[in-house]
């Protein structure tokens, strides 16, 4: 038996649509759910919000999902952890819409050294005008890394995009974000938020 459950309800009144939207959901959206210790692990059923991963659709609807973030008080759970839910469960669905443009998997990118070790993703994400014709223009710094190790020579790389959208499929919703755009976030795995400011441009004379 597992030392956690879900807790249902969204552990408040949920938002108007959550559960319409739910029912839509794809492989690699991202939930907000809730996990609580089991009773006999601790009295006091400490509980936390996880980010979870869509990793199949079971008919009825439920889905199954990975955990994306290492819970900072609760056991039993790692990044990776499968989980299986229902609409009920959920207390937030991920904001940032699926881009709607696709992208060159041999486009290349700019990223931290960390980023060629299997399994490592980032944490930071920008696009800047590209420098070459196979140039994304996505720079992209991992979970540890400085963002200015991007301009020294022994502090970044250049990998392919596809390679890197396989391996963290939560890049995809960002990949139709135009030159200037910045995503940011505090775990590896957590939904993306965008935190530039567009532009203004001034209206021609």
């Amino acid at each position: 038996m597992a030392p956690w459950y879900l807790r249902k309800g969204h552990g408040a009144r949920p938002r108007a649509g959550l559960r319409e939207h739910a029912v839509a959901l794809r492989p690699g959206d991202q939930v907000r759910l809730r996990f609580v210790e089991a009773e006999e692990t601790n009295p006091s059923l400490a509980e936390e919000s996880l980010w979870v991963r869509v990793a199949h659709v079971v008919p009825g609807p439920s889905y199954v999902g990975l955990v994306q973030q290492p819970p900072r008080r609760l056991g039993g759970i790692d990044r990776e952890t499968p989980v299986l839910f229902t609409a009920e469960h959920i207390e937030e669905i991920a904001s940032v819409a699926p881009a709607t443009l696709d992208f060159d998997p041999l486009g290349l990118v700019v990223c931290t050294r960390a980023l060629l070790a299997p399994g490592a993703v980032s944490v930071l994400a920008r696009r800047d005008p590209p420098t070459q014709r196979v140039d994304s223009g996505w720079r992209l710094v991992a979970d540890g890394d400085d963002e200015s190790d991007l301009d020294t020579p022994q502090g970044h790389a250049v990998m392919q995009l596809g390679p890197l959208v396989e391996r963290d499929p939560t890049l995809r919703v960002i990949l139709g974000a135009g030159v200037g755009a910045r995503f940011e976030r505090i775990y590896p795995g957590e939904p993306w938020t965008r935190v530039d400011q567009p532009a203004v441009h001034p209206a021609p004379d």
